[in-house]
């Protein structure tokens, strides 16, 4: 008798959740239907001047299948904005798998002078770049606690003393195994708030924002994300 109770309170639940769902869906797309205004072609002329501060690095978190299209639209909106390090951390590993789309979604829609520089690959055009350019990073599960299991292994390997290990030099390590600086925004495109194991020194001063799903995103919502940032207020742990 009670097993029937709890499976018709169950449907009830998940009818309601459902519901919420599709509802939430409706009014988002309405949303982005009236914020449609803030055009790509304004920005690309007035530039982002109007923000009081920008990241330096934005990392985005994956947790969907990938569209390769839109995220190529989101490396061509940081070079636009002048954001110089993005990352895509994908800890399913099917981003990792499938880069070469990725690159060549980039190369069809950036232009001749933009220039997206590959984490870990040799490149020419490092030095004397005239025109917009972007580092880029695609992030893995081996580079979280993997990392830090990695620089144990490398200070046990010196045999460091341990009046030398300090936190700032932790610090250093990682950030040399890490490559890129620590993201100061992250977006998360999910259902839920989730960072899905992201590695978890980088993001200790992180902003996090998320957004149902980076499917079809519009550059309003790119540039909704980066206001918020403008204006919120980092108490750096005080």
């Amino acid at each position: 008798m009670m097993k029937k109770v709890y499976e018709i309170i169950y449907s009830i639940v998940y009818s309601l959740f459902i519901f919420y769902e599709t509802v939430n869906d409706f009014w988002n797309n309405l949303k982005k239907q009236s914020n449609n205004s803030i055009t790509l072609e304004y920005f690309e002329e007035k530039g982002f001047e109007c923000l009081k501060k920008k990241p330096n690095h934005i990392t985005f978190i994956i947790d969907e299948e990938p569209s390769f299209k839109d995220l190529a639209n989101l490396v061509l909106w940081c070079l636009i904005a002048r954001i110089s390090f993005v990352s895509f951390y994908d800890y399913r590993g099917v981003l990792e798998k499938n880069e070469e789309k990725l690159e060549i979604e980039i190369n069809r829609i950036k232009q001749q002078n933009d220039y997206v520089l590959w984490h870990n690959r040799k490149s020419d055009s490092k030095n004397g770049i005239v025109g917009r350019k972007v580092h880029l990073k695609i992030i893995t599960k081996a580079d979280g606690k993997y990392n830090i299991e990695r620089v144990c292994r490398e200070l046990i390997t010196k045999k460091e003393s341990v009046s030398n290990i300090s936190i700032e030099y932790v610090d250093k390590c990682l950030k040399e195994q890490f490559g890129f600086p620590d993201p100061e925004v992250g977006i998360i495109f999910s259902k839920i708030f989730s960072l899905f194991e992201y590695p978890p020194w980088e993001i200790r001063l992180t902003e996090f924002f998320r957004l149902n799903s980076h499917h079809n995103i519009l550059f309003s919502e790119f540039v909704a994300v980066l206001d918020k940032y403008s204006k919120c207020n980092q108490r750096l742990g005080t």
